[in-house]
């Protein structure tokens, strides 16, 4: 699975809520930001394969096309196994080249691909990060936690992050 951490220009982190129409597990809950499971087109051609994946998630959950990110705007951050579950999931984190405001419009256009996954979205400032990892506000996805995790390192690095938290956690 591929565990896609959405990141606008202005630093704000896509959140999704999944709809009760979707197929699988964890409905009506929320996400940072989209998880997509592997296609075997996804592994063919000579190109990076995780970049493939990301670019045909990108375009049927969010309609978003390969010209609204540049690929060194994607970054793996850590292969995980998902412990409810038996499945390996890739964090990866994208940096689109709008901001919050413009994927919203993006979102509410009903010619998305696959609009059945997502129910509902919300756009959450990267220095809530820490917050959201103390004290959650939402009922999440299991694998929320980490995804936002690793968000918090792709912003902040490891120093300020847990600069951030130890902060939090002192009040």
């Amino acid at each position: 699975c591929l565990h896609l951490i959405v990141m606008t220009k202005d630093d704000k982190l896509l959140l999704t809520e999944t709809s009760s129409k979707k197929g699988g597990d964890y409905h009506n809950v929320w996400a940072l930001s989209i998880g997509e499971q592997l296609d075997p087109k996804d592994l063919e051609g000579d190109e990076n394969h995780v970049l493939n994946w990301v670019k045909r998630a990108l375009r049927e959950e969010l309609g978003v096309s390969n010209d609204d990110f540049a690929p060194e705007n994607v970054k793996v951050m850590a292969v995980n196994l998902e412990g409810d579950i038996n499945n390996f999931a890739i964090a990866t984190v994208v940096v689109l080249n709008y901001d919050s405001q413009q994927l919203d419009a993006r979102l509410k256009n009903p010619l998305r691909i696959d609009p059945v996954e997502i129910r509902n979205w919300a756009f959450m400032p990267c220095d809530d990060i820490p917050k959201e990892l103390v004290k959650a506000t939402r009922d999440y996805h299991p694998s929320t936690g980490i995804r936002m995790f690793y968000a918090g390192l792709f912003k902040f690095g490891a120093p300020d992050l847990n600069r951030r938290l130890l902060t939090l956690e002192g009040n």
